[in-house]
């Protein structure tokens, strides 16, 4: 067993306390995505900030979300109205995502952790503020959230705020909120997945890392799904919000560390 923790930091680029703790983190995040719909990068990259650079923390969320979106889109785009816009915010998201992703890159490490953080403290204001109980009709909306997302995806890989503020409204059954969300987040997270992968930004550790905690993002995705319809809609609603928040206060917790 001795052995096997020493090998942890050679494997994974991480200690044996720093794998339980992500790993932790990796669980939680997946139980609040099975739930909601959404969270699990909103969740784990400021989180992930603690551990490993932000640009690792950007593309460990990535890896998480390209494997637990592929366990619920097909469902997900069933249960989905098909007239909501959902394929047009996903698709424009895609579009823009490497730009987002190409900034990431060219920025230091103290700025992005700060934009990071900024960027999480006005979704939380975004989401927290009163609005319609419906979306905004047309698709101009639809592609402006798009837009957002896909910046704000390939940046911080927190595609979530704006689309959160599209499609969580009284007026939106959760199902079909969460729906919608599901699958508007599962194209970019495979793109960026594949693409860091072929240019090199992936390594290896990284990857062993996102597998290493995959059982753990599985179970807590089963887990989270399996109670979503027993969450009455009010509190359903409040536990979005109340992930939103939490995501702003641990970015601003880790720029004043």
């Amino acid at each position: 067993m001795t052995a096997l923790l020493d090998g942890i930091p050679v494997w994974l680029g991480v200690s044996a306390g720093q794998y339980a703790l992500v790993a932790s983190m990796v669980l939680v995040a997946g139980l609040v995505r099975g739930l909601t719909g959404f969270g699990l990068a909103i969740l784990l990259v400021p989180l992930l900030n603690l551990v490993i650079p932000p640009g690792q923390a950007v593309l460990f969320a990535m890896m998480a979300s390209f494997l637990v979106g592929a366990l619920g889109v097909r469902g997900a785009w069933t249960t989905l109205e098909r007239r909501t816009p959902a394929a047009i915010i996903a698709l424009t998201s895609l579009a823009v995502m490497p730009f987002g992703l190409a900034l990431l890159f060219r920025t230091p490490v103290d700025a992005a952790r700060l934009l990071i953080a900024i960027i999480a403290i006005i979704a939380f204001v975004s989401v927290a503020l009163p609005r319609p109980p419906q979306p905004p009709a047309g698709h101009p909306a639809a592609v402006l959230t798009g837009v957002i997302a896909g910046f704000l995806g390939g940046f911080a890989a927190m595609p979530g705020p704006p689309v959160i503020h599209y499609f969580a409204r009284t007026g939106v059954a959760p199902a079909q909120a969460r729906a919608a969300m599901i699958v508007v987040f599962f194209p970019g997270p495979v793109f960026v997945t594949l693409s860091t992968l072929a240019t090199g930004h992936l390594d290896g550790e990284l990857i062993r890392l996102a597998l290493a905690c995959a059982p753990a993002l599985v179970i807590g995705n089963v887990i989270g799904n399996r109670n979503f319809g027993r969450v009455p809609e009010r509190v359903w609603r409040g536990f979005v919000l109340l992930l939103v928040g939490g995501s702003a206060v641990g970015a601003a917790l880790r720029l004043m560390g």
